[in-house]
C-alpha cells in the first residue's frame, strides 16, 4: 500500500452530508474515469444521517477495479464542508489535489486531461469551465475571459472562479505554503483556500475544455436563520484574509 501511495498522481476529495439524493451520479461518474491508475477518491462523511454511504459503498462495489482506490473518512460530528475538505486534503497523497461536490458530476475524461495539460506545461494548477447544470435539460457553460496576464499580480483574483472543483492544484502549493480551509467557515470557505493558492502558485494554465458539471437547483430563500449564519461566515472570511495577508 505505502508503495503504490507513491505513485498516486491526484487525490479527487469527496465531503459529503445528507446526499443520498445524488451521490450515487458522482460516485458512477468518479469510478468512469479515463484514468485508471494513479488516482484516488477520498470521501468524507460528515456525520450524514440519511442514506449517503449505503449509496457510496454500493456504488463503489460494482467497480472492483477502483475499491483499493477509495478511502472513506467519517467525522465523529457535523463539522462542516471546511473542516471535511481539510480532512480530506490531510489524508491525500497524490501530486495534485482537486474537490468534487457529491450533488455533482465529472465527465470521464476530466482528470487524465487535467493532468496531461498540468505535465505538458509544467503548471502548478490547471482550471477549465464548467457546465452549469440548471435542471430540465437547462444548462450553461461557464467560461473565462478571454485575457492574457504577463503575470499573476495583473490578474483579478476572481478571473478563475473559486470553485475547488475545476482545478487541479499541485499538493506541494498548499503544504509547503501551510495553506488550510479556514475552519468553521462554511461558506465561501473554497474562496478562502483559492486566493491564498493563486497568490503562492508559481503557474496557473487554462484548458478551455469544460468537464465539470455543477448542479445549480432552484431552492426557496434563505431563512432569517440561515442568512445570519451566512452573514457570519462571510465576515469572518473577510477577518481571516485580512490576518493572513497582514
Amino acid at each position: 500500500m505505502d508503495i503504490a501511495k507513491t505513485d498516486i498522481r491526484l487525490s479527487v476529495v469527496v465531503p459529503f452530508y445528507n446526499a443520498e439524493r445524488h451521490i450515487g451520479d458522482c460516485v458512477h461518474s468518479l469510478m468512469r474515469q479515463s484514468l485508471s491508475g494513479g488516482i484516488e477518491f477520498i470521501f468524507v462523511n460528515d456525520r450524514s444521517t440519511d442514506a449517503s454511504e449505503a449509496v457510496l459503498q454500493a456504488v463503489v462495489s460494482s467497480y472492483p477495479q477502483r475499491r483499493d482506490q477509495v478511502t472513506v473518512l467519517r467525522n465523529d460530528i457535523n463539522r462542516g464542508s471546511a473542516y471535511s475538505r481539510q480532512r480530506g486534503v490531510d489524508a491525500a497523497s497524490g501530486e495534485f489535489v482537486i474537490h468534487c461536490d457529491a450533488d455533482d458530476w465529472v465527465d470521464a475524461e476530466m482528470y487524465g486531461t487535467m493532468l496531461r495539460v498540468a505535465d505538458s506545461t509544467g503548471a502548478d494548477v490547471v482550471c477549465t469551465p464548467y457546465y452549469l447544470e440548471k435542471g430540465k435539460g437547462r444548462c450553461d457553460t461557464v467560461g473565462f475571459p478571454s485575457l492574457d496576464y504577463p503575470q499573476l499580480n495583473d490578474m483579478p483574483l476572481d478571473t478563475l472562479h473559486c470553485s475547488l472543483c475545476n482545478k487541479i492544484i499541485r499538493r506541494s502549493v498548499i503544504v509547503d505554503n501551510g495553506i488550510r480551509f479556514f475552519e468553521g467557515v462554511n461558506c465561501w470557505e473554497d474562496l478562502g483556500l483559492w486566493f491564498r493558492v493563486a497568490v503562492a502558485t508559481r503557474r496557473i494554465v487554462i484548458y478551455n475544455r469544460p468537464f465539470y458539471h455543477y448542479r445549480k437547483e432552484t431552492t426557496d430563500s434563505l431563512s432569517t436563520e440561515r442568512m445570519d449564519r451566512v452573514l457570519a461566515d462571510h465576515l469572518a472570511f473577510v477577518d481571516r484574509m485580512g490576518r493572513w495577508f497582514a
